[in-house]
């Protein structure tokens, strides 16, 4: 049992290095990922994706750019510099989520900041509550 502990700690930490996620985040979407059956690798490689493309629209120009805002997303603060990809991963997810027309919706999963399984999941279900506050005995924060 010891082993086991130490051996996902030790993955953990490394996952959390090669994403820029912190590890209290990563647990938080590990718990999430499983509530929404979609795989902790597919949503820490949507997050990495999704930082690229924030970097890439930070500059306010091209595809990124565009996407970022027609869902009405800011990827940077009032000071100019990228904010959270945690904050701009919600904030996407919420924004999906409120897009009523499926063919709408589905054209809007076509952007660059995550893939189409983790969008049609988590907006489908709309859990970006359950993503922010994953811990069920602390509640929604809506």
């Amino acid at each position: 049992m010891t082993l086991d502990s130490g051996k996902w700690a030790d993955d953990l930490n490394t996952l959390s290095k090669q994403t820029g996620i912190s590890t209290e985040d990563l647990q938080k979407y590990q718990y999430a990922a499983s509530r929404i059956d979609v795989s902790v690798e597919t949503l820490t490689g949507s997050m990495s994706k999704l930082t690229k493309n924030m970097a890439s629209a930070k500059g306010g120009t091209g595809a990124a750019a565009d996407a970022f805002a027609n869902l009405g997303v800011s990827v940077t603060d009032s000071e100019g510099n990228l904010r959270s990809s945690n904050d701009v991963f919600n904030d996407v997810i919420d924004a999906l989520g409120q897009i009523d027309n499926e063919a709408e919706r589905d054209a809007a999963r076509g952007i660059p900041p995550s893939p189409a399984p983790i969008q049609s999941q988590m907006t489908a279900a709309r859990p970006a509550p359950a993503v922010r506050n994953p811990n069920p005995a602390a509640g929604s924060d809506e």
